[in-house]
């Protein structure tokens, strides 16, 4: 996947995740009281339940589920 490919997916991901949670928002069904602690672990919430589709996420010993944890690390992302 080349850098174009990688912003669009990541864009459209992180759009669609936003749109959900606006629209939550909008339709009055989220807490006035929430802050930022409450929106920051939602938030996470949403991506973790999008990446959990993810063959990393269900095969955490094949090889690219290491390759992705050790590139983490060494490019400290």
């Amino acid at each position: 996947m080349n850098k174009k490919e990688q912003l669009k997916l990541v864009n459209a991901l992180s759009k669609s995740i936003a749109s959900d949670l606006c629209a939550a928002i909008k339709g009055n069904r989220v807490p006035p009281e929430w802050d930022g602690h409450e929106l920051r672990c939602w938030l996470a919430d949403h991506h973790a339940a999008s990446a959990s589709i993810s063959d990393i996420r269900h095969n955490k010993k094949s090889q690219r589920a290491r390759d992705f944890e050790n590139h983490c690390l060494v490019e400290n992302l």
